[in-house]
């Protein structure tokens, strides 16, 4: 009867303390598809283009995400800070491209816009897959914000990804 117990309270201490556990700070799925417009639309139409193959997943985010940020370098020089969203991971950071593209702490207090989508949509659009005009027109990607910020981060997409 003590083996057990020795057993759980390892299992338990284990996963409590695991470094797996604090290697993505930005899990948010208990509010993720209450509070961010279109997260449940966007997250359906992935798994419908998953299943259908249209959308290949990446064997690495990290290389996913590697090629998405250089593919922004790209840009035509406008500074612009956006958060990025998972919706059916639940990851999320933030992306500066002020100077040279790069991943910073997320910081929810700050009001930027949001591009809602998965990482794989990220991938086919930095390896020329996919246009953004046909990643929106398809559902697979949403842009949450001002107005203002909506529209900023859409036209440096749609000049980026034709």
């Amino acid at each position: 009867m003590i083996l057990p117990r020795k057993v759980v309270a390892f299992l338990l201490l284990n996963t409590i303390l695991s470094p797996s556990l604090f290697a993505c700070a930005f899990h948010d799925l208990a509010t993720d598809n209450l509070t961010e417009e279109l997260s449940y639309t966007v997250g359906y139409y992935i798994k419908v283009g998953r299943t259908q193959g249209k959308i290949e997943e990446p064997n690495n985010d990290s290389m996913a995400m590697y090629l998405f940020l250089n593919s922004l370098n790209k840009q035509s020089g406008e500074a612009t800070v956006f958060d990025f969203r998972q919706p059916i991971d639940g990851h999320v950071s933030t992306i500066d491209v002020t100077n040279k593209p790069k991943l910073v702490e997320y910081n929810p207090k700050r009001q930027v816009a949001m591009l809602i989508t998965e990482m794989d949509i990220l991938w086919g659009l930095a390896k020329g897959n996919f246009s953004w005009k046909w990643v929106k027109s398809e559902g697979l990607a949403t842009i949450n914000g001002s107005t203002e910020q909506r529209s900023e981060l859409d036209k440096i997409l749609s000049e980026l990804y034709i």
